[in-house]
């Protein structure tokens, strides 16, 4: 579990680095702040391993800074960083007995959620629910 979570959290920061270097200043209306939060379950772990793991990896996913993003360019990260996880994983995850259900939820500051993906990790692959 751990090489897990700190394969994750350098995944975070490269997304994150990306994000930094590619938002341009924009003019839209509609700008605010978002954020993602991780939720998980599955995976033959017990709550305190599972509650663990969730709070490392949202600690991770707190490094990606969408501040002042219109909702296209939050949603254009959002799915960018699922598909690299979703990659990143595609090879699966040792350690786990059954299905770990990482699920993914781009929200606006105000808790609003604006999409949302689960990953469901194996023993050898992922795919996106």
């Amino acid at each position: 579990m751990k090489k897990f979570v700190q394969y994750f959290v350098l995944s975070m920061a490269m997304v994150a680095g990306v994000v930094a270097c590619s938002k341009e200043e924009s003019v839209e209306s509609k700008i605010t702040d978002y954020y993602i939060e991780c939720t998980v379950s599955g995976g033959g772990l017990d709550a305190s391993e599972l509650n663990q793991l969730q709070s490392e990896l949202n600690y991770g996913l707190s490094e990606i800074v969408m501040e002042g993003f219109d909702r296209d360019e939050a949603i254009y990260i959002f799915d960018g960083l699922v598909k690299d996880l979703k990659d990143d994983f595609s090879y699966g995850m040792d350690g786990i007995s059954e299905t770990l259900k990482i699920k993914l939820t781009l929200k606006t500051i105000a808790g609003k959620a604006v999409k949302s993906y689960t990953l469901n990790v194996t023993n050898d692959g992922c795919k996106i629910a």
